[in-house]
């Protein structure tokens, strides 16, 4: 496959899960990835140990990201400017890859605006987003299921890196998720198959030997409580339907959970927010939007997202930061993810107030309204 940003294997970055200020780590590390790129594209071909000076660059700028190790405590005592940073939300899209359009949400105002993304035609249909050692990696899809791509945020640019050994095709044909800092790329009967999962850590990739007792195709995975769940999905193989099986990774072996109270969830999204250890679902299918709470054993409803949501066929984009999950179809909420203190407030339709179309669209921290 074509060469990687990363030259070598870099040791993990991912932050501590009780991270004050996981937001704030994530643009950090954002912003270390693109010194990273810069300094790869700088070095001249023959300085053999250039590109490893970058790479011990980058491990220095992440530890000096909130909650690494020079700053352990979040931005409390922490120099970094980064904690200073206007957080935005980007906003990718297929629907407007042909335009090269995305979307930027300001967090302070909520006020939402149109980003300008270069895809370079690249159809991002059903691709797999994943956030690993600063950098924002578009991964497989529905046309091109071995594609490896990365967002450079600095020059708001798709790149093509390689390619997957084994196609991947996210969405209902499968789930991804960033665990131990490396994407997890499963339940794709075409590619792996439905019960086993391949790994993507920016340069190897393998297929792990781990699998599943249930097949979870169209399902959702996100990390809690240092695993990987995965909840919902589908099962062809057995009984021609969806079900609610909720299926836990350790790293070495999955194990059975407490099942999803909706005896069928498709088309559903699950967010974690590891700073809080909270692994929050948007369930009830074609019904009114229930967001449930796991604690690792049981499912609680705290609440519904606002009335707009309440026709939507499915709802699986989405992000949480510090809190509050942003996420819609064809119009954005904002939802206070506090079961003492819970809200759900529309944020509208896009900034000309046309639909969303939030199909399984990435959505990443930036430090200000960059692409604008």
């Amino acid at each position: 496959m074509a060469a990687s940003p990363f030259s070598i294997d870099l040791a993990p970055v991912t932050p501590p899960p009780m991270c004050p200020e996981l937001d704030k780590n994530e643009i950090c590390s954002s912003q270390c990835g693109i010194e990273l790129n810069e300094c790869k594209d700088n070095c001249y071909h023959a300085d053999y140990s250039c590109p490893s000076r970058c790479d011990a660059a980058f491990l220095d700028c992440k530890y000096a990201c909130p909650c690494e190790g020079g700053c352990p405590n979040g931005c409390s005592g922490c120099g970094n400017p980064v904690c200073q940073a206007d957080e935005y939300l980007l906003i990718l899209n297929e629907w407007k890859a042909f335009e090269n359009i995305g979307y930027l949400v300001n967090l302070s105002t909520d006020e939402i605006s149109f980003s300008s993304i270069d895809y370079h035609g690249i159809d991002i249909d059903d691709t797999c987003y994943a956030f690993m050692k600063g950098q924002h990696y578009i991964i497989g899809g529905y046309l091109r299921p071995h594609m490896i791509l990365t967002l450079e945020v600095d020059k708001c640019e798709l790149t093509e890196q390689g390619n997957l050994e084994i196609q991947h095709i996210d969405g209902m044909w499968g789930a991804c998720a960033v665990y131990n800092d490396v994407a997890h790329l499963c339940f794709d009967e075409e590619g792996v198959d439905m019960f086993g999962c391949q790994t993507f850590d920016g340069i190897n990739q393998n297929v792990i030997d781990a699998r599943t007792q249930y097949a979870h195709d169209w399902s959702s995975m996100a990390v809690y409580n240092n695993e990987m769940w995965v909840v919902g999905g589908c099962d062809s193989y057995s009984n021609g339907g969806c079900h609610n099986h909720v299926e836990s990774f350790d790293g070495s072996s999955w194990s059975l959970s407490a099942a999803h109270p909706d005896s069928e969830l498709v088309g559903h999204l699950v967010l974690d927010s590891k700073h809080k250890k909270t692994l929050s679902d948007i369930g009830e299918y074609f019904n009114r939007w229930a967001v449930q709470k796991f604690d690792g054993f049981t499912w609680t409803m705290i609440g519904e997202l606002s009335e707009s949501h309440a026709a939507s066929y499915t709802i699986n984009s989405g992000k949480i930061i510090n809190g509050y999950a942003y996420m819609g179809e064809n119009e954005l909420d904002k939802v206070r993810l506090d079961e003492n203190n819970y809200s759900a407030t529309n944020l509208g339709y896009d900034p000309v107030g046309d639909d969303f179309w939030l199909y399984y669209s990435p959505m990443l921290l930036v430090d200000g309204p960059v692409c604008s």
